[in-house]
């Protein structure tokens, strides 16, 4: 119960309350406002995101295009195929062929535009010993260049009293036991592995490069009574080439026009600058067969011809232990003794007999130059 005394007459204290109640109805209304916003704001927020996709929807649907009515609204215009199932202009291929290139060439009529030359005109241009190049010829310009090789094929006339074994300069003298053989320098500083190879072949590694091939050097050895031996043979143990001892000359004309003839070991120096002593000896190469076509080959044509670094391949070789690999090669081109690369040369291979006196140095009479004929 209320205690009447400490609050007062009842009928005193009801201004006091009705006072009270007055100052708090504004209260009351603020409070009332502040809940109702506070009550507003979720659907406000819902109301702008459910709003977003409905806006968006909307412009996705104004962006539409009734693709029935206009199927390409970004391009061109739709051509209509049947009426119109060839808008461009159709170029008819029997009577314009080609009408943004050159002019179509009719075979039938003209099966060859640009015909070569007839056979003497193509004659003329294959190297011969009876049409040397002339000096002219030798300095053309590049669109008219000469390989070393066509220049050393007219270089020098035929060796006097010799027999000729191949159209590539190759030729023998039964009678003074030589083969002659013609070429060009292809080297004169560089690692070294052989002192001639064929032409095309390894010119890389080689002084000189030979017309002709190394079985047709084979065989002109033989056709002047060498005796061939074996190749190197490296396993299971170091078996040097054997065969009859071959010299090997170089004679040809140096810038000044003078007659040279040299010992081919000359133009090969060892480690201590010296040079090489070794005669090389015809151990023969060897032959082996295709498994696939059954074809033989001759392995020396490959490059192997005098070689100065030992190889199961050779067709000559030292007879003394020499290595192949790069980092142990035993010999060296002696580049002060060898004319500059292209210098035509013609090669002669003695054999020596035992017991007999050493060959000497060929006279110029083996070397003489080709005169060009006179148009």
């Amino acid at each position: 119960m209320l205690n009447w005394s400490k609050l007062g007459n009842p009928e005193q204290s009801t201004p006091k309350l009705t006072m009270n109640r007055r100052l708090m109805k504004p209260v009351r209304w603020r409070l009332y406002g502040i809940l109702a916003v506070v009550a507003l704001i979720p659907a406000c927020l819902g109301s702008d995101a459910s709003s977003k996709p409905q806006k968006a929807a909307e412009n996705d649907s104004a962006a539409v295009v009734d693709l029935a009515k206009d199927p390409t609204p970004d391009s061109e215009p739709a051509v209509d195929l049947a009426k119109d199932p060839t808008p461009a202009p159709v170029v008819d291929l029997a009577k314009d062929p080609a009408p943004d290139s050159e002019p179509v060439v009719d075979l039938a009529k003209d099966p060859q535009p640009d015909p070569p030359t007839d056979p003497a005109q193509q004659a003329e241009e294959i190297p011969s010993l009876t049409k040397p190049f002339t000096e002219e010829e030798k300095d053309s310009v590049l669109d008219d260049f000469v390989t070393p090789d066509q220049i050393a094929a007219k270089a020098f006339q035929p060796p006097p009293d010799a027999k000729q074994l191949s159209k590539k300069n190759l030729w023998v003298d039964r009678k003074n036991s030589r083969v002659y053989c013609d070429g060009y320098v292809a080297m004169r500083d560089g690692p070294l592995e052989m002192f001639a190879c064929g032409v095309g072949t390894k010119e890389h590694e080689s002084i000189v490069a030979v017309l002709a091939a190394a079985g047709e050097v084979h065989a002109a050895l033989l056709a002047i009574g060498a005796q061939q031996g074996k190749p190197v043979q490296v396993l299971p143990e170091y078996k040097p080439a054997t065969g009859q001892r071959i010299r090997v000359w170089v004679t040809y004309f140096d810038k000044d026009g003078k007659f040279q003839s040299v010992d081919a070991r000359t133009w090969i120096r060892k480690e201590d600058n010296k040079a090489m002593e070794t005669d090389w000896v015809f151990g023969g190469s060897q032959v082996w067969t295709d498994p696939e076509d059954g074809v033989k080959h001759y392995s020396a044509n490959s490059g192997d011809m005098i070689c100065v670094s030992n190889f199961t391949t050779a067709m000559m070789d030292v007879p003394v232990e020499s290595s192949a690999d790069a980092g142990l090669l035993l010999y060296r081109p002696f580049s002060t003794n060898i004319p500059d690369p292209g210098t035509p040369v013609r090669l002669i291979l003695q054999p020596i007999e035992e017991g007999k006196p050493e060959w000497v140095a060929p006279d110029e009479k083996v070397l003489s130059k080709s005169q060009p004929t006179q148009e």
